[in-house]
């Protein structure tokens, strides 16, 4: 729906080109007049009558019926010369009768042809009635398509934290600590002193982390770090790979908080009401339908749990009819609304209702399609193949398309709902282990130092312990020798 004024754009300079040869039924019907019978009902966009109440079987003139399908009816009439007149049926007679008394006032000339709807291609034609009438092209075409309830989340004095869910956000703080212990840890081993044991370190460790201040320096370090306002040194080798793998973390970690905060502050959180959220949950969904009546609408039951269509005194695609279907989604008896997709759009846009409903686009019924065509006697083949190539030509000029958008809005579109996502701690897994593998890297960096500085101060002191002994020795041997030459001198 977004990208509808786009592809309308595009449709009509498309059209522009293919309307390049004359009209085949220009003039073909030139002095005829062809009653139409229509439905006595004002179904917005598709017609209205101006008179109420809508006088029933006899002949209303054709400026009496505004709406999408006279004015293209009305264009069709121009080009081929012949003069319309429409004739209201009841339309509360439940459709096998309305089909029954149409088809029979076609066949006895009451009638010229009869406007029609039809759901899918399967439901009319000559086997289905017996080879008595015969049918135009559909002049329109609509995919059978699905609205669902909208509701706009307000924003709160807590929508800072909405950018990630809790649990990420425990993770960081918890990443915060961890990083916290890796300094106190690191720090421990840098305080080697020659001649301490394991031991020693150990009970150096719990001594530091038995030090609140001590531990709250450390933390507040790695807050600082992760806020980008640090003033410690990290001196030594091993604190700055703790540090660089931390400052990495913290990039990631703000920049995508940063860029969440933004939209969650300024665009309101749509919230889809679901299911369904496309085809494969739609069989647990209760449609709505207007336009399908309940012989129509059974065959939704292959796609849906249930469905449910208004009163008999609503029926077809009326104000009372689009009311029913709305406060049920919004209510909650059904769960979607499926209709004609073009008249769906039509109403979104022309009541203001993209707040409140929503197109899904995954929902789609490749069977299904609404077509508007006209059936009349099987004797008029020739007629309804005039009629039919000047429906055709209209379908394909400009001027069908500034139609399309006058009565079904085509080129409008909702502003572009924003359903917000909360970043979770799934996402962020892989940066919590990278930052998890620099920690543990920073940690045996010192401890690998700490352990060369200990063989080193070893064997320093062993060798010191050599060269007293082989001092002692010597002074002994000088000692003896002095003894002997003073008992020589003596003698």
């Amino acid at each position: 729906m977004r990208n509808a004024g786009n592809w309308f754009l595009f449709a009509s300079l498309c059209c522009a080109l293919v309307v390049t040869a004359e009209n085949p039924a220009q003039d073909c019907c030139t002095g005829e007049v062809l009653r139409l019978a229509i439905r006595a009902d004002n179904a917005v966009p598709f017609f209205t009558f101006s008179g109420s109440p809508i006088p029933l079987y006899q002949d209303v003139a054709p400026n009496a019926v505004t709406g999408f399908v006279p004015e293209f009816l009305a264009a069709v009439a121009n080009s081929t010369g012949m003069t319309l007149d429409y004739y209201p049926v009841n339309n509360t007679l439940p459709p096998e009768e309305l089909n029954t008394l149409v088809t029979d006032m076609i066949v006895n000339g009451t009638i010229d042809a009869y406007i029609d709807f039809g759901l899918d291609a399967y439901n009319f034609g000559a086997d289905a009635l017996g080879g008595r009438l015969s049918y135009t092209v559909p002049f329109f075409t609509s995919p059978v398509s699905g609205v669902v309830k909208l509701s706009i989340s307000p924003t709160t004095k807590w929508t800072f934290r909405l950018p990630f869910k809790t649990d990420l956000w425990c993770k960081v703080m918890l990443g915060m600590l961890f990083v916290a212990l890796c300094l106190l840890i690191i720090q421990c081993l840098q305080a080697y002193r020659p001649g301490d044991s394991p031991r020693v370190l150990i009970d150096r460790l719990g001594s530091v982390l038995l030090n609140v201040h001590g531990c709250f320096t450390a933390f507040y370090f790695s807050l600082a770090a992760f806020l980008a306002g640090d003033n410690y040194e990290w001196p030594s080798d091993s604190e700055r790979i703790l540090r660089s793998g931390w400052l990495f973390f913290s990039l990631i970690v703000v920049a995508t908080y940063t860029a969440n905060l933004a939209a969650f502050f300024t665009t309101p959180n749509v919230v889809v009401n679901s299911p369904p959220t496309g085809m494969n949950d739609l069989v647990f969904a209760t449609a709505c339908t207007v336009m399908l009546d309940a012989q129509e609408g059974a065959k939704l039951d292959t796609y849906v749990k249930s469905f449910i269509t208004p009163p008999p005194e609503c029926q077809y695609w009326d104000a009372c009819g689009q009311q029913f279907c709305y406060d049920a989604v919004q209510s909650g008896r059904a769960d979607v609304w499926i209709d004609d997709g073009l008249a769906l759009h039509q109403y979104i846009q022309e009541n203001s209702l993209c707040r409140t409903l929503g197109r899904l686009p995954e929902i789609k019924f490749l069977p299904f399609v609404s077509d508007i065509f006209v059936m009349m006697d099987h004797s008029e083949w020739p007629f309804v193949g005039n009629l039919s190539s000047a429906m055709a030509y209209e379908n394909n000029k400009p001027a069908y398309l500034r139609l399309l958008n006058k009565y079904f809005m085509a080129h409008s579109a909702c502003a572009s709902a924003f359903q917000h996502v909360e970043v979770s701690y799934k996402e962020m897994e892989g940066l919590f282990l990278t930052t998890l593998a620099f920690c543990a890297v920073a940690v045996l960096h010192a401890l690998g130092l700490t352990f060369v500085r200990s063989k080193t101060d070893s064997a320093s002191k062993q060798g010191f312990d050599t060269v007293q002994s082989r001092e002692a020795e010597l002074s002994d041997q000088i000692a003896k020798v002095q003894t002997l030459l003073s008992g020589h001198a003596s003698s």
